[in-house]
């Protein structure tokens, strides 16, 4: 994707066909975000029974952005956002 790196884990996003294709192989999740969804789910900021098994990592560099925009109904519901060293 285009002013962006993306990593995808536990399934592959197509972004052109706007769908979950999961016949293409990624990683698997590994264990540092397994860590951190641990935590989410201690804390009570993840419900323990939708726990997630994908994850999708968007890396921007200074002065790339990120328009509004209403993510795809291909992800399952629901899903969370993170963001990190940004004002968002």
């Amino acid at each position: 994707v285009f002013g962006r790196q993306v990593l995808q884990f536990g399934s592959f996003y197509d972004y052109q066909n706007h769908i979950i294709d999961t016949e293409t192989p990624v990683e698997e999740m590994p264990p540092i975000l397994d860590r951190i969804i641990d935590i989410f789910i201690k804390q009570g900021a993840l419900p323990i029974e939708k726990r997630p098994d994908t994850c999708i990592i968007n890396v921007y560099q200074p002065g790339d952005t990120i328009p509004p925009h209403v993510d795809d109904l291909a992800y399952p519901r629901p899903f969370s956002t993170l963001s990190l060293s940004s004002p968002a």
